[in-house]
């Protein structure tokens, strides 16, 4: 068996009276690293294809990509992989001498379905992007100025403004 060792206990931090504080401290860094990742993917991405484009992602969008991505990666993500090492114990395949075996397929699943997920949020934000584009070359042609006799600006009228 494999002792792993952190630096809360290179420190000498981590004990067993104290271990459960430092695994939910390394649990919630690495839950707001995995998030800054995200976000970060999501703007390299976003430049190398719409190099020109700014992306404006409203309060409600984000709380709606939240809601359904998060529920995503726990039910696809971790239950894929999931599927793959219980589903191993239950036909028996998974013993103490092929549990390596076993873990390492489960998180090659695991893998194949994040590269999927990300695909699915990549896939979201590009629609945000063509809504937004096409939500503003509405409003451009609703409001768009003309210049009377006097050289003064004013709007059009539109349906929307008689």
């Amino acid at each position: 068996m494999r002792i792993r060792r952190g630096f809360s206990e290179v420190l000498t931090l981590r004990n067993p009276v104290t271990q459960e504080l430092w695994r939910f401290n390394a649990l919630t860094m690495g839950f707001i690293m995995f998030l800054r990742y995200l976000l970060q993917m999501k703007d390299y991405i976003i430049s190398v294809k719409y190099p020109d484009a700014v992306i404006i992602i409203s309060k409600h969008q984000w709380i709606r990509l939240i809601q359904v991505y998060s529920a995503k990666i726990v039910l696809e993500v971790f239950g894929g992989g999931g599927a793959i090492w219980g589903f191993s114990e239950v036909l028996t395949l998974r013993r103490p001498e092929t549990q390596e075996f076993w873990r390492f397929n489960a998180s090659v699943a695991a893998f194949v379905f994040f590269l999927r997920y990300s695909m699915q949020v990549f896939d979201s934000l590009i629609e945000i992007l063509e809504d937004g584009k096409v939500e503003g070359a509405r409003l451009q042609k609703e409001i768009s100025l003309v210049e009377d006799d006097r050289g003064y600006s004013s709007l059009e009228s539109t349906p929307l403004m008689p």
